[in-house]
């Protein structure tokens, strides 16, 4: 009889400024009902009074200790954390927090899907009043029943998957990390996009695996329309692969964005390197850009039907 061998599982703890709600996503760490993993954190170079009692539980619960001497930012601190890391890891962010069974549960769905590269589950969104709303993601799955794939064409249509799911480090190394253009705004969403389309194979865990505490002045809650024309732009791709009509849409957003902004060296570098997506209309006037009236001459003269109509 062959005896199953424990999965090694690492929760990065990252930090930066949170102070006293750091003890919060350590005491989620601390009544999880199973002991067995590793809690790693990464000290971004924040304040004082989260340093002192980060580094107060590293003495006293042996918890492993990354520091950065200057502040990098959060996708830089994930990647201090999963290069430190052995198998699986839980990101979790200092602000947020586990519910008592997710190591548990994670270890259930590991030894079910031994082949997996992630999970994904279920997560509370708790906010500043007392609501708290069960996130529900099984309509993301192929068939929508525990333990199904994860359907990139569903995803593409409801982008509900949460960014610190389960997943190994295998595929974090696959994708060369995190991206530190995102690190203050969308990492979260790149780094999963990037692994989708590389084939990382996620399976739905019907459990609650995550309580995200939202803050309206969070750094979701700060992403701008600015921050989001990389992603987009970095996302063709994905949409390309998995909801080829929604990369039709963004394309042409990323056109209008470039020309209405003039950056013709960006609208360029669109038509060059994504030219599927981009008829000879577009490309004549992406050309043109910089020569605003022969530019205008030439926009009436491609869509005089449109303007007379």
């Amino acid at each position: 009889m062959t005896r199953s061998v424990e999965p090694h599982i690492s929760i990065v703890l990252t930090c930066f400024r949170e102070g006293k709600l750091l003890q919060r996503a350590i005491d989620s760490i601390l009544a999880q009902t199973d002991s067995l993993f590793t809690t790693i954190i990464v000290f971004d170079a924040g304040d004082e009074l989260t340093r002192t009692l980060a580094t107060s539980y590293v003495h006293e619960r042996g918890f492993l200790w990354v520091e950065h001497k200057q502040n990098a930012g959060l996708s830089a601190a994930r990647n201090s954390g999963f290069a430190h890391s052995i198998d699986w890891v839980v990101p979790l962010d200092a602000d947020d927090s586990l519910p008592p069974t997710a190591i548990s549960d994670l270890k259930v769905a590991i030894s079910q899907f031994p082949d997996a590269d992630f999970f994904y589950g279920n997560y509370r969104v708790l906010g500043s009043t007392s609501t708290q709303d069960l996130v529900l993601c099984g309509e993301l799955t192929d068939n929508g029943q525990p333990g199904g794939r994860l359907n990139g064409f569903k995803l593409s249509e409801n982008w509900k998957l949460l960014g610190t799911s389960p997943c190994r480090k295998r595929v974090w190394e696959a994708i060369g990390g995190y991206d530190l253009a995102f690190s203050n705004t969308v990492q979260d969403v790149d780094f999963w996009r990037r692994a989708l389309l590389n084939g990382a194979a996620g399976y739905w865990i019907d459990r609650e695996i995550y309580q995200w505490h939202r803050s309206e002045s969070g750094m979701n809650a700060s992403v701008k329309e600015e921050d989001m024309v990389p992603l987009r732009l970095k996302s063709l791709p994905f949409y390309e692969k998995f909801n080829p009509p929604m990369a039709q849409h963004y394309a042409d957003y990323l056109y209008r964005y470039f020309t209405r902004s003039r950056q013709r060296t960006a609208l360029l570098n669109l038509l060059k390197i994504h030219p599927q997506f981009f008829d000879k209309k577009q490309a004549l006037l992406a050309g043109l850009i910089n020569i605003p009236l022969l530019y205008a001459l030439v926009y009436r003269i491609l869509h005089r039907h449109t303007l007379s109509s």
